[in-house]
């Protein structure tokens, strides 16, 4: 399969158009494209869903490039840079959902077995780990999933869209992505390792997993690990050969990165946030800060402040 090694920048978005409806409660968009080549661009309020229901040809996602074939289907988060190319007439079908949809039903879709997986941890390790991860749709899952998105289709792709309508549409969405949860998890469970480095990408998933919804416990490598069944070196081995850090540091960066959000959306002090986020102290959250962002705490509230105003 022939690709360039590197593309442009895209600059006419060919989703920026989008059906009439009754103010802006439509959330979800359906957007079909054949032959489908276009350069580097993100959505920074939308989540992409991307099916690949025909040829072949790659995606590049920041500076990774992942083949794709059909049946292949993976999440975009919100501003991550990515672009496609095709190689033998490439069709992809996307679902670009607007964040508020998934603030909305937060509650509701985090606790789906494989949904964290699915539209947070994967992603995170096809930039980090270069790990394709992608869903493979076969045979009973492929129908299951395309007779789902043609159902919804009929819809989403009518000139005008009423209120009744985009009900129908969200409602059908979060069908659908239980649907896509629900065949991950059933995947996940029946697989089994065939090499080192399948093994190896299931100790990073679930390593993920384990910090994405424990961050705020007091958690180390040693007690990850042993959760894991696995020793600290073979924890240490892996990041070191994947992602090029320590586990430590990929733990510290993470909580970071959460406590910079409570910073950012909420008014909770500075020590409520370090508990919350799994720091010793509000010392230790304003020191972790300053020497791996050169920020401090102060001064993303400052940012704040002054984007309101």
């Amino acid at each position: 399969m022939y690709y360039p090694k590197t593309i442009g920048t895209c600059i006419n978005s060919p989703w920026v158009s989008s059906p009439k409806h009754a103010g802006s409660y439509l959330l979800v968009k359906h957007l079909l494209f054949n032959d489908y080549s276009i350069g580097l661009h993100s959505h920074d309020d939308y989540h992409e869903l991307n099916f690949i229901i025909g040829g072949e040809g790659v995606v590049y996602i920041a500076d990774r490039i992942f083949e794709l074939s059909v049946g292949d289907f993976f999440v975009m988060p919100p501003g991550d840079s990515h672009g496609y190319y095709s190689c033998d007439n490439l069709s992809v079908y996307h679902i670009i959902i607007h964040n508020d949809f998934f603030l909305k039903r937060q509650d509701e879709f985090l606790p789906l077995p494989g949904y964290n997986s699915l539209f947070n941890i994967r992603p995170s390790l096809r930039i980090l780990a270069g790990i394709p991860g992608f869903l493979r749709l076969k045979g009973a899952d492929y129908e299951r999933i395309f007779n789902s998105i043609e159902r919804t289709a009929m819809i989403a792709v009518l000139p005008e869209i009423s209120v009744s309508d985009a009900l129908r549409i969200h409602s059908r969405t979060e069908e659908l992505i239980a649907d896509l949860c629900e065949i991950y998890t059933g995947q996940t469970a029946s697989a089994v390792p065939t090499a080192k480095r399948s093994t190896d990408e299931k100790l990073l998933v679930d390593f993920f997993e384990i910090i994405s919804t424990r961050y705020g416990e007091p958690l180390n490598v040693e007690t990850i690990a042993f959760e894991l069944g696995v020793s600290r070196s073979k924890v240490h081995e892996v990041f070191r050969g994947y992602l090029g850090m320590t586990p430590n540091e990929y733990i510290i960066n993470f909580r970071l990165e959460k406590a910079k959000e409570l910073l950012e959306g909420s008014d909770m002090s500075v020590a409520e946030i370090a508990a919350e986020c799994g720091f010793y102290d509000s010392s230790h959250l304003v020191k972790c800060m300053k020497q791996r962002k050169n920020l401090l705490p102060t001064e993303i509230r400052k940012r704040r402040t002054e984007i309101k105003q």
